[in-house]
């Protein structure tokens, strides 16, 4: 197949990429979705092979996947330092946690990927605005189909079904005159206009749009917050490179110490290592979200909180009405501010990750990125099969555990297949320094100081889940 250069341009941003003279491509490998995992898994295949050719197709017109189309003011939940694709820094080296990046930054950064990483490597075809169906991708904008001749494996990126609100009807009816929004709109309203501000969802999209609102002169006593149910939180004050061990090491030691899952977070909350929001009630959810100290007693000022009447079904012009009760609310005067999207649409497993001429990406314990880069890794070794593959790659039963029972088998589950990974040299050695990993970024010495401790609260965990706990 004859390769030409070619521009595509990317926000006005010019994009070095590969097209073909024929309506043929023939690649090893077609990744659909350049998305976090799509762009982390791509990346690892590059550095962990010296000819495999990838076909890189989505139908966004750049790199990003769901931040495209995520709110303006959205930041990662997690220092910038080991997120992204694992050959190329985002933003910094520091692990300090209020080292983050917004979704400009990020943006940027995917962009920056393809131009200095997949382009010049001659092995990766970029197709955005293109769809892949039925063998062949499709140009969204001009009609056009190329042949896509796949030689080793197609890889889906889209298992999880990331939702966004702002891509989805809210999951309510909305009675005429009703203003609704999702949050992706509250910097571009004019928010003197209202009296009241609803902010619908329990997750940390509800927790960013309050911090949002706040912040631009809207007063605590005008938002009332439609929480179903409360959330446990994580610290993001102890994600830095000398703190994160003794979190690590403290949450296992809760867990080995506590009879029941209750408990365990209890004790976790008792040494600075979980917050909640409401310190009355015991929460039914922990989805991974994380605040600072300074973010959490911001949003406790917010007193108004509606919780434990369910979902809302509908809200009408005088009222909102829920699955177990309803409550009156002059919609005249209110915005209501739609965070009710689930964060995957499909949050559990029936898929391995390897099968014949399919990688399908999946939560394995870590950060998507990191999972994904390892599952390039896996299949980058030769001559195994994919029962060999999916020993070293399994997928988790829940692809993003909800509530805390779920979250504690989340991690026995991710902690025997790090154990794995250990018993592979190759791998083991990969995982330690791959910026994506977050002990990478410990110093020696500090790992150092943990290790014994760690390896030995890992094994009580493991065991004692396998006891029947």
């Amino acid at each position: 197949v004859r390769l030409r250069r070619a521009v595509m341009c990317l926000d006005g941003n010019a994009v070095e990429g590969l097209q073909e003279d024929s309506k043929t491509i023939v690649c090893d490998y077609l990744v659909i979705g350049a998305g976090a995992s799509g762009m982390a898994f791509v990346d690892a295949l590059l550095a962990s092979t010296t000819d495999a050719t990838v076909a890189l197709v989505d139908c966004n017109g750049q790199p990003g996947g769901h931040w495209i189309d995520a709110y303006s003011f959205v930041s990662l939940h997690e220092p910038a330092v080991w997120y992204g694709v694992p050959s190329t820094v985002l933003n910094t080296t520091d692990m300090a946690p209020d080292k983050l990046a917004n979704k400009a930054d990020i943006l940027k950064y995917y962009k920056r990927v393809v131009n200095d990483v997949f382009v010049p490597s001659g092995r990766v075809h970029v197709l955005f605005d293109c769809r892949f169906q039925d063998g062949a991708v499709q140009n969204i904008c001009t009609g056009e189909k190329i042949q896509i001749d796949v030689c080793r494996s197609v890889v889906d990126t889209s298992y999880g079904k990331i939702q966004v609100p702002s891509k989805r009807a809210p999951p309510f009816h909305i009675a005429a005159g009703v203003q609704v929004v999702p949050l992706n709109d509250i910097t571009q309203i004019d928010m003197r206009q209202y009296q009241t501000y609803v902010v619908v969802g329990a997750g940390k999209s509800s927790m960013d749009a309050i911090t949002c609102m706040l912040g631009n002169g809207i007063k605590a006593e005008q938002v009332v917050w439609v929480r179903p149910r409360e959330s446990w939180i994580t610290p993001r004050d102890m994600m830095d490179s000398q703190q994160y061990p003794l979190f690590v090491k403290g949450t296992l030691e809760a867990l080995v110490e506590a009879e029941t899952v209750d408990d365990a977070f209890k004790l976790m909350e008792s040494r600075g290592l979980r917050y909640r929001i409401d310190q009355s009630t015991t929460p039914m959810l922990h989805k991974g979200a994380t605040l600072t100290m300074q973010e959490l007693v911001q949003l406790r000022k917010v007193t108004d909180v509606i919780t434990g009447k369910g979902r809302i079904r509908s809200i009408e012009s005088d009222r909102i009405i829920f699955e177990h009760d309803e409550r009156l609310m002059d919609s005249a005067s209110t915005l209501y501010v739609d965070c009710a999207a689930y964060a995957f649409e499909n949050s559990e497993s029936s898929q391995t990750v390897f099968s014949p001429a399919q990688v399908t990406l999946q939560c394995l314990g870590g950060s998507y990125c990191l999972d994904a880069a390892r599952t390039a890794m896996v299949e980058s070794l030769e001559d195994l099969s994919d029962e060999q593959k999916n020993l070293l790659c399994q997928s988790l039963p829940y692809l993003s555990p909800s509530t805390p029972e779920e979250w504690m088998y989340f991690q026995y589950d991710s902690l025997k297949g790090f154990n794995t990974w250990a018993k592979h040299p190759q791998l083991s050695e990969w995982l330690n320094t791959c910026r994506l990993n977050h002990f990478a970024h410990v110093p020696e010495s500090v790992k150092s100081v943990h290790a014994s401790s760690l390896e030995h609260l890992r094994d009580q965990f493991i065991s004692k889940m396998e006891s029947g706990w």
